[in-house]
């Protein structure tokens, strides 16, 4: 990191140039305003580079700034961004491939199973791996299949984490997920990582969307030459605001993933979307999601939408100080406990959803005692 003091970080010429990079397309302004402050004498470009690491953003960071004229841009700097974006698109396909493998391979044997996150939203709303490359491959398995799953994927030649059967079962409970790895020839030294995951979100949180009508919802998407299930565009939207929560909005990353399901899918039913976070009392993290997105990424929402959200006084205080925070985001190592627990307990809908976090957040600094670290 270069040495930037925090307060100022958000006045400087690189956060407003990544900001503006932060999504699939630009405007002429959009276009116009990167100029000016590439322009600027004051940018610092290990600075512009480190951030957009931090952020998860550097595939889009490079995409844009390629397009500028070259006497704005650092030679040295473009060169490394050309290398590292075209090898973890490589990396990602090489994924994309073992989950078009392993989707038939589960199937075979009678497992149903959803890709999420990072292939799906590759695949449906970046236009491909090139603007959103992903690290690993994440599945949602019913909870009651995963003792199989787990037999099968280590005939497949993967591994995992060695725990007690009472280990195994709390870390399931905690984190409702498990990770799984193996070398794959064209990786190299690297390897392809598996999350299976048996629960949406952890106990800690409201999300309580069942497998069996996340499954009954759902679509496919072609990969690798196969049609591989996974969540429907509206349990899609959900999923992304609770795990953009979960991670407390810390990234660009979550926000565009956002915006651009939005921009991506201009007839989302927002009825059903609003139905099903009422039912799980959730409402105001969706809100909080659209809120940053629409502020930070101009995600256009429906009238109705973006008037319900901004209606909300506390949502606009806590997206405010979300959208405060972000600047110095990458400048801190760690985020107060506190400071982490207050998010998700002011976000909640009700007393109980907050005395419910609550919970969950002491239960989990027990675990800690007795079990590895998460992966």
């Amino acid at each position: 990191m270069a040495i930037i003091h925090p307060d100022e970080a958000g006045a400087r010429p690189e956060y407003k140039v990544l900001t503006l990079c932060c999504r699939t397309e630009l405007t002429p302004t959009h276009t116009e305003q990167i100029v000016r402050h590439l322009s600027d004498e004051d940018l610092q470009w290990n600075y512009l580079v480190t951030l957009a690491g931090y952020h998860g953003v550097q595939p889009l960071l490079y995409c844009h700034l390629r397009t500028m004229e070259d006497r704005l841009l650092s030679e040295q700097h473009m060169t490394w961004l050309r290398g590292m974006v075209g090898a973890r698109s490589a990396h990602s396909l090489i994924l994309m491939q073992e989950l078009g493998r392993l989707s038939d391979v589960f199937k075979d044997e009678g497992i149903p199973m959803m890709a999420v996150k990072g292939s799906v939203l590759a695949e449906t709303v970046y236009g491909g791996v090139a603007l959103r490359p992903f690290v690993d491959i994440d599945l949602l398995i019913h909870r009651e299949d995963f003792a199989q799953l787990e037999d099968l994927l280590h005939r497949q030649g993967y591994g995992s984490r060695e725990l007690s059967p009472f280990q195994k079962t709390s870390y399931l409970y905690i984190n409702g997920q498990y990770t799984f790895w193996r070398r794959i020839q064209s990786l190299g030294a690297a390897a392809a990582f598996i999350d299976v995951h048996t629960a949406i979100m952890p106990p800690g949180y409201a999300y309580s969307e069942d497998f069996d009508s996340l499954m009954a919802r759902s679509m496919t998407v072609p990969i690798a030459g196969r049609q591989v299930p996974t969540l429907g565009r509206e349990d899609l939207l959900q999923v992304i605001c609770y795990h953009g929560f979960k991670n407390r909005w810390d990234r660009f990353k979550y926000i565009c993933d956002l915006a651009e399901l939005i921009r991506a899918y201009p007839d989302l039913d927002w009825e059903a979307v609003y139905h099903r976070m009422h039912a799980m009392h959730s409402r105001r993290i969706l809100r909080l999601g659209l809120f940053l997105a629409s502020e930070l990424l101009e995600a256009p929402l429906p009238d109705q939408v973006r008037e319900d959200v901004l209606k909300d006084k506390r949502v606009r205080e806590l997206g405010q100080d979300v959208i405060d925070r972000m600047p110095r985001q990458a400048h801190i190592k760690v985020e107060p406990y506190w400071d982490r627990v207050r998010l998700n307990v002011l976000a909640q809908d009700t007393i109980g959803g907050g005395l419910r976090y609550g919970a969950y957040s002491a239960a989990r600094r027990v675990t800690d005692l007795y079990l590895p670290e998460s992966e």
